[in-house]
């Protein structure tokens, strides 16, 4: 089971029963009133009854799958509480919205007649010898079996101590099982009842249609459509209720308080478009002049762009080449700080700054006065 996620879990007085996500029903716990859907199998004996629980001998101990006529939606166990009561139902509701019962029937919790189990018969007390007691009713209890109820709109199910209750998804509400204490809620369902009809199930008004229903040994609980909290049954040491009355309690309707679905991601930016490249021309071609000035003026801040462009005009310029005072001056020592600041403006141009400054290079070393004194001659 460790390796295994439930998807529904539930809890009776002595045993579990949980609904895997596969629909698959496993349980575990005391099975002597046949409340797990486990017969008894070699070495298990089910002659041990509640008040001897030190000297059972059958317990299981392990989560064990049960076998149903198809995958569970939900399961439900019911029982007290005492060791020495000796009470214990399974109610299962299957995908198919079909409604099983096992277990203890001895209130008509099973919604369905069954054979009357002689309890003295599997008491170690019995003074009858082992040979002669008869398991056959027993085996009958560890069977699930339809109930009588059976509606496709069923949508939720609850056990009490011997008694069960049954929710539709139009919000009606049945019972059947042990009322004596008013926990059936419905007239003529509670001390009065003919105990041969308690199998029979009864469907309890209630003013409003009916979300959710819960049940204790000897109570029963639900919440309205609009939230109001309704009780009955045996829930004080001075009297019981038969009917359901209003607590002054409302419960928050959990589809109100559950977080908002998540936001579907955003769509994938489509990707840039790209942009065919093209070949620079070569220096020294016509056209490169003209091609770094478009590049500059595409590239490059418009302030920027002009202050580069003015120095490529400026070394193409003779009159930058000599000074008539001086002599032969070549661009560097003429414009070196310029040619500096150019460098440094050339950086702010992504992807623009070894193009522009290997042509301006190349304007410097195509420059007359950067040649050899030699050369001037």
């Amino acid at each position: 089971l460790t390796k295994l996620r439930a998807g529904f879990i539930d809890a009776g007085s002595q045993s579990s029963a949980a609904v895997l996500e596969s629909g698959k029903l496993v349980t575990w716990g005391d099975p002597v009133e046949g409340q797990l859907a486990h017969a008894p199998g070699d070495g298990e004996d089910p002659t041990y009854h509640h008040y001897q629980a030190l000297a059972r001998h059958w317990l299981v101990p392990d989560p064990r799958a049960v076998e149903t006529s198809g995958p569970v939606k939900t399961v439900a166990l019911g029982g007290g509480h005492s060791l020495t009561k000796g009470a214990g139902h399974m109610v299962v509701l299957t995908n198919e919205t079909e409604l099983l019962t096992c277990g203890l029937n001895r209130n008509g919790q099973l919604g369905r007649e069954t054979q009357e189990v002689d309890y003295v018969c599997i008491s170690p007390r019995s003074p009858r010898r082992k040979e002669d007691q008869d398991h056959s009713h027993f085996d009958a209890m560890c069977r699930l079996t339809p109930s009588l109820l059976q509606d496709p709109d069923i949508t939720q199910i609850a056990a009490g101590g011997e008694h069960t209750f049954v929710v539709t998804a139009s919000g009606k509400m049945f019972a059947f099982g042990q009322g004596n204490h008013g926990q059936i809620g419905a007239d003529g369902a509670h001390g009065d009842r003919d105990m041969e009809h308690e199998f029979v199930p009864v469907e309890v008004p209630l003013e409003q249609a009916v979300r959710e229903v819960a049940c204790g040994v000897h109570h029963t609980i639900c919440v309205g459509q609009d939230g109001e909290c309704y009780v009955w049954g045996d829930f004080s040491s001075s009297a019981d209720h038969s009917l359901p009355a209003k607590i002054g309690a409302v419960a928050q309707d959990p589809r109100a308080s559950a977080p908002p679905p998540p936001a579907e991601a955003p769509a994938p930016a489509p990707a840039p478009a790209l942009v065919p490249v093209t070949s620079a021309p070569a220096p020294g071609d016509a056209e490169y002049e003209d091609y770094i000035v478009e590049e500059c003026r595409s590239k490059l801040k418009p302030l920027d762009a002009e202050w580069v462009i003015q120095r490529i005009y400026a070394a193409r310029s003779p009159r930058s080449c000599r000074n008539e005072s001086s002599g032969p001056v070549g661009l560097l020592s003429d414009a070196g700080e310029d040619f500096q600041n150019l460098l440094a403006k050339l950086e702010e141009a992504e992807d623009q700054v070894q193009l522009v400054t290997t042509h301006l290079q190349h304007v410097v070393d195509s420059s007359p006065g950067n040649k050899a004194p030699s050369e001037e001659l």
